[in-house]
């Protein structure tokens, strides 16, 4: 697992159903519940996981720290 992908399981307390690492659709789900859409981001599973693992951590830093203010 990469680095990002053993913060986003920490910061979000989420793991696959198996305790192991997610794929790229449990992040992609993970990205649209952040954003409280079901928006078909499907185009993201194109990126390489530890890319989608990056921008799931930087949505999360964003929206969490709107949530703050």
């Amino acid at each position: 697992m990469t680095d990002y992908g053993y913060w986003i399981i920490l910061m979000l307390g989420i793991e696959n159903k198996d305790g192991g690492s997610m794929g790229k659709d449990d992040l992609l789900k993970i990205l649209q519940t952040l954003l409280k859409t079901d928006a078909p981001f499907n185009f993201l599973l194109e990126l390489k996981k530890e890319d989608l693992e990056k921008l799931v951590v930087a949505v999360r830093d964003r929206v969490e720290g709107c949530n703050k203010d």
